[in-house]
């Protein structure tokens, strides 16, 4: 996802970018849990801006008691 987070240079986000992100959930260590290893969540909220889902970020700060870092 770095296409969407940390280098988003182009102005159309790819198919594969858009396939990443679908699929963030489920291909991030117990991003389910809620536990975040990393940079994880910082970069599925920059990822939700950069694709204009507001609904990601509000979702996230929803439940940022439950979430571990």
């Amino acid at each position: 996802m770095n296409a969407l987070t940390y280098l988003p240079v182009d102005s159309v986000i790819s198919e594969l970018s858009q396939t990443a992100y679908g699929l963030r959930y489920k291909i991030t260590s117990d991003a389910k849990g809620p536990f975040f290893y990393g940079w994880a969540l910082g970069s599925f909220l920059l990822a939700g801006a950069r694709c204009g889902n507001p609904r990601e970020v509000d979702k996230r700060l929803e439940k940022s008691s439950q979430i571990r870092l």
